[in-house]
């Protein structure tokens, strides 16, 4: 059977997605896949190439292992080849990125790259900073996507509420809620559905995980 890179690139997120399989070492993934890859176009003597989807795919697979200075590699040869990385490239860094300087450094690696950040990627760092508890960063992510004109979007609220909720700050909440209905957004039905516990808990009072008291919570960005 003849093969394409599209049936190589189909075979190789099968396998990547084999590290779940019981018979194959997680640290032998990378290598192994390379080799299947390099292997089949052997065998079709056509000389393809991997393409930005190749790359994507490896790099993905690299940086949710934590093995992020292969996976960096990786786009440095992605771009020595002649293929763009994309935001969903560097979005897989941010994925794995575990502080704010880490998510920094890759925001900088996107734009040496003139990679532009969109809507979505602004909102992956927004997701990160809300689950880091970060007040300042949550604010400056929030500024900075206003003053872009990428946000906050429907997705930015999602985000932010339910982030505040998980932190246990019900009332920034609410009020994250009432503004997103004010701009026209439509809540998704999972957020109406979590205010609705909310204004039970509200009613009734919390319960033996008590909200934590208003001195302690960040005010989130208006």
């Amino acid at each position: 059977m003849q093969m394409d890179i599209c049936t190589i690139n189909s075979e190789q997120r099968q396998f990547a997605r084999a590290k779940k399989h019981k018979d194959l070492d997680v640290n032998c993934h990378s290598e192994a896949t390379w080799r299947v890859l390099n292997r089949r176009m052997e065998m079709d003597g056509r000389g393809l190439l991997p393409d930005a989807a190749t790359y994507n795919t490896l790099v993905k697979h690299l940086c949710g292992i934590g093995r992020l200075e292969e996976a960096e590699s990786l786009v440095v040869e992605m771009q020595r080849r002649g293929c763009v990385p994309s935001a969903r490239t560097f979005g897989y860094f941010l994925k794995a990125a575990k502080s704010g300087s880490e998510a920094a450094a890759v925001v900088s690696r996107m734009k040496r790259a003139r990679c532009e950040l969109d809507g979505d990627t602004w909102n992956q760092i927004l997701n990160l900073y809300v689950r880091w508890d970060d007040q300042s960063g949550v604010a400056e992510v929030w500024s900075e996507m206003e003053k872009r004109g990428l946000g906050p979007d429907q997705r930015s609220y999602t985000v932010l509420i339910h982030g505040l909720h998980g932190r246990g700050r019900l009332e920034e909440a609410s009020r994250a809620y009432v503004e997103m209905k004010s701009k026209g957004m439509i809540p998704e039905p999972r957020t109406n559905l979590l205010m609705r516990a909310i204004e039970l808990v509200k009613k009734n009072g919390p319960g033996p995980d008590k909200e934590k008291p208003m001195s302690s919570r960040p005010t989130g960005p208006s």
